[in-house]
């Protein structure tokens, strides 16, 4: 999957023309433990993380966010990871890829690589009680000096290992649970300046059960709206749906043997819901947005 990362310098991104350049999945950047210079913590939320979730996932784009540490203490990282969260909870189910913390700060190389890593598995703790999926970034420095990666095993890693563009060859060997490679930058339509290019090797949100509210997408291949159902009109297909129901009383709903969601509302290409198909459909007819 081709993606990017962004924070508040990508604001006013055109997510259609990002969208036709076959960007995938984005990374926006949602807080900051505190000022690069400052002592102690003061978090604050990048001002580019609201608009930017919002353009990405209207058209498709798949977001995922990420927070960049400064928390030198157990109590000061627990407050990091708690206003990240509270910033990520703005944004919905419009988050669907993982939850990074990007530990890269020069205040950490006074650290050894187990004190830093203990501070990654607080922050990546917090977050995966929050229901999200914890991730780590890092880099080829870090993990071999200031980040001992293997306290982090089972944690996915967002790599940064820089290649000449075009030139991108093999997933990083570093470290193992490598899940996301950011390659180098490159201009591409939509956005002012270069940005930082990615490569994702697996695609969360197909793997996140779908939940009441998400926004999907009957694909235009759907024949059937469950086995033995009702054929899909071509004028549904394509288009973008809340999801309404996934259960009744508590179980699950399935229809020719597979598990069905209710649509609700169509939702247009400005976001705007446009009225009820309000239609039992099996979970393997949508894609996740």
């Amino acid at each position: 999957m081709k993606g990017i990362d962004i924070s508040v310098y990508q604001m006013g991104a055109d997510w259609k023309k990002v969208k036709n350049s076959g960007i995938e999945f984005a990374m926006i950047k949602a807080s900051q433990g505190g000022g690069i210079r400052d002592k102690g913590i003061a978090p604050f939320e990048d001002r580019g993380f609201a608009g930017s979730v919002a353009g990405a996932s209207s058209v498709g784009i798949k977001c995922g966010a990420y927070h960049f540490m400064t928390g030198t203490t157990r109590d000061e990282v627990l407050e990091e990871a708690e206003f990240f969260i509270k910033t990520v909870k703005k944004a919905g189910s419009s988050i669907v890829f993982p939850c990074a913390a990007d530990m890269e700060d020069e205040r950490y190389t006074r650290f050894d690589r187990e004190y830093n890593a203990s501070l990654l598995k607080i922050f990546c703790g917090a977050v995966y009680d929050a229901g999200y999926i914890p991730m780590v970034y890092t880099n080829r420095a870090f993990s071999m000096h200031f980040i001992n990666m293997k306290m982090l095993k089972g944690y996915d890693v967002w790599f940064a290992l820089y290649r000449k563009s075009g030139d991108k060859g093999p997933v990083p060997q570093d470290v193992s649970d490598i899940t996301v490679w950011q390659w180098g930058t490159e201009k591409i339509d939509g956005i002012k300046g270069n940005v930082d290019m990615n490569i994702g090797y697996k695609d969360y949100a197909r793997l996140r059960p779908i939940r009441i509210g998400d926004i999907v997408t009957l694909k235009k291949d759907a024949i059937f709206y469950y086995p033995g159902g009702p054929k899909i009109p071509d004028w549904v297909k394509g288009k973008n749906y809340s999801v309404a129901k996934t259960q009744v009383s508590g179980k699950d709903i399935v229809k020719g043997g597979e598990k069905c969601v209710l649509l609700g509302e169509y939702i247009d290409e400005n976001g705007n819901a446009q009225g009820n198909i309000m239609t039992w459909t099996a979970v393997s007819n949508l894609e996740t947005i």
